[in-house]
């Protein structure tokens, strides 16, 4: 039996938790969590075309040692013409207004920068704080681990849709760094509520691991070298013997 549910008359509603959709990735370094994330974006933008959805650019933060590699990659790996990115950080960068935002779909910028703009204006006229985004994408996320920083603060004062947290190391110094990326992607932006470190604490103290492996396994994507061992290509090695000059020579000589 099919039901049309435009047609179904009930008093009843199912109400989900105003949260905010997304995950946390913690793919060992070399498992290529760039390009996936890259692959999300793309493939989210398909289906918003497809289902003629408009929706406002995702933000990816960084450390700036980090951006223009960022950037390279985007061009690297996705079509000619199909993301268009623009690098937002740095004592010189214009302004985002919202034209140029909604032109995008990719903002480019750095903890530093939102954390700087934050105590600039401190929310009240930074359209950065305004816009509610598509997703934001913190690279790098045991960056936004201490709940004391004026980086946390500036952090949670963004508004998403969707919040995706890329580290190689979820757990960088305490079991404190993974429960807040957890709170941080469950509950709705401007919360400083934390309902999942008590609990899990808890159980954690009485020597149960359950209620932590509870959320991760529904937000959690970690695969290491040895999650997929025959997907991975086979390791070559090639050895290259070089002659050594006259110089050379004479220094391994009196070794």
């Amino acid at each position: 039996m099919c039901i049309n549910p435009k047609k179904v008359v009930s008093p009843f509603k199912c109400l989900f938790p105003n949260t905010p959709l997304g995950g946390l990735l913690a793919d060992y370094m070399g498992l290529v969590k760039t390009i996936q994330a890259i692959s999300l974006i793309g493939t989210s933008k398909e289906w918003l075309i497809t289902n003629l959805q408009h929706s406002t650019p995702t933000i990816i933060i960084f450390t700036p040692r980090l951006i223009a590699n960022w950037k390279s990659e985007i061009s690297k790996h996705a079509q000619a013409g199909a993301l268009h990115a623009k690098i937002y950080h740095g004592p010189t960068c214009h302004p985002l207004c919202k034209a140029n935002i909604l032109k995008c779909d990719i903002i480019i910028t750095s903890y530093n920068n939102i954390t700087q703009e934050f105590k600039q204006t401190h929310t009240s006229t930074s359209f950065i704080f305004k816009l509610n985004w598509h997703c934001i994408l913190f690279h790098e996320a045991h960056y936004i681990c201490s709940q004391y920083t004026a980086t946390h603060r500036a952090i949670n004062s963004l508004l998403s849709s969707h919040q995706i947290c890329l580290t190689g190391t979820p757990i960088h110094n305490t079991i404190y760094d993974l429960l807040v990326m957890i709170s941080f992607i469950t509950q709705p932006q401007g919360s400083d509520q934390d309902n999942w470190s008590p609990f899990i604490l808890s159980s954690l103290s009485k020597g149960s691991n359950d209620t932590l492996h509870l959320p991760l396994r529904h937000l959690s994507l970690c695969c290491t070298k040895t999650t997929h061992p025959n997907s991975l290509p086979t390791i070559s090695h090639h050895y290259e013997l070089l002659p050594h000059n006259r110089t050379m020579q004479q220094e391994y000589s009196t070794l």
